[in-house]
């Protein structure tokens, strides 16, 4: 058996600290490990999250993609839980549990048992992304945003009650209406793994993050099918963002609309490419103003991996509180 403690691949922030998050994992993605793993043939693989001092919700995610492709290639995977009595209440209030054993057997499912979650919002748990289900998702978190739920509302900040019901959930809504959507449409299969949640930046208190991703085919591949010649990853992003313009769709188009008017910054990441937007500008208005934008502003990061699928990071800046 191949065993994996993941906390081997975190850097420490400022306080010292072991994050699980998407800086680590991606380390792992690029250390030799990883890269030895993905030539063998059927393996038994342990990954470990002991030895974190916080596990955030970013590096969780990535984990279940990588479950996602490393059991699609005949791995048997299996998931150590921490022993912090703190993280596990953790884990099991964001429902990580429940989605991971899709693709892993957990060695210390048990302790959860004995335990009590902690008191979150519960629009910060983990959601599947099925083509199926996807109604259900919605309509879960139609009901989160705008049911009155004292802990989402003060996420954002210092905003009225109303203005947050009628302006904000709605853009939060589409935003995720779209992405999840378009996951469903690029990722090459009609059931795939993705997962949605809202949660707290945990090194920066005044963001809200959301991270959606999945491990299919990516949007190099899928646009390729559709005709068009993406020259590479980061192309076909860009693409994907000004896909109204090459197909007459909509999709991540309307998301950078959106997530201006939130005042936030996006991450994408598919195959080898990454890229940056950042739209805490003023609001522009307008299709041609947001192709504009998105061609004068998207900024390409450097990536020495490649991962399958595509993966969404977005903060959304809350308002001040007093």
């Amino acid at each position: 058996m191949i065993s994996i403690k993941l906390s081997h691949f975190a850097v420490f922030d400022k306080e010292q600290k072991k994050r699980l998050d998407w800086s680590g994992i991606i380390n792992f993605l690029k250390a030799k490990e990883y890269a030895d793993i993905k030539t063998m043939s059927t393996e038994e693989i342990l990954f470990s999250l002991e030895g974190f001092d916080y596990l955030n919700p970013d590096g969780l995610l990535w984990l279940l993609l990588i479950g996602e492709e490393l059991k699609r290639k005949g791995h048997f995977l299996l998931m150590r839980f921490p022993r912090n009595p703190y993280q596990l209440r953790y884990i099991k209030a964001l429902n990580f549990h429940e989605v991971a054993l899709k693709n892993f057997s957990i060695v210390n499912i048990f302790e959860l048992d004995e335990i009590e979650s902690l008191k979150i919002p519960k629009a910060t748990r983990f959601f599947n992304i099925d083509l199926r289900l996807l109604p259900i998702l919605l309509s879960t978190l139609r009901i989160i945003f705008t049911s009155a739920s004292d802990e989402f509302f003060k996420m954002l900040g210092q905003r009225s009650r109303d203005e947050i019901v009628f302006e904000y959930a709605p853009l939060f809504l589409s935003t995720i209406e779209e992405i999840t959507k378009n996951i469903v449409q690029h990722s090459g299969e009609k059931e795939n793994l993705g997962c949605g949640y809202f949660v707290m930046n945990p090194y920066r208190k005044e963001w809200i993050r959301l991270c959606i991703g999945d491990a299919g085919c990516g949007f190099y591949s899928d646009l390729t099918s559709k005709e068009l010649k993406p020259q590479n990853d980061f192309e076909a992003i860009k693409m994907a963002l000004l896909y109204r313009y090459y197909l007459h769709g909509e999709g991540l188009f309307r998301v950078v609309q959106f997530i201006n008017k939130l005042g936030g910054i996006i991450r994408i990441s598919s195959g080898k490419g990454e890229a940056f937007l950042n739209l805490q500008k003023p609001p522009f208005e307008g299709d041609e103003a947001t192709k504009n934008f998105i061609e004068q502003n998207l900024k390409k990061i450097r990536r020495d991996f490649s991962f399958p699928g595509v993966q969404f990071l977005i903060d959304i800046k809350r308002e001040e509180t007093p």
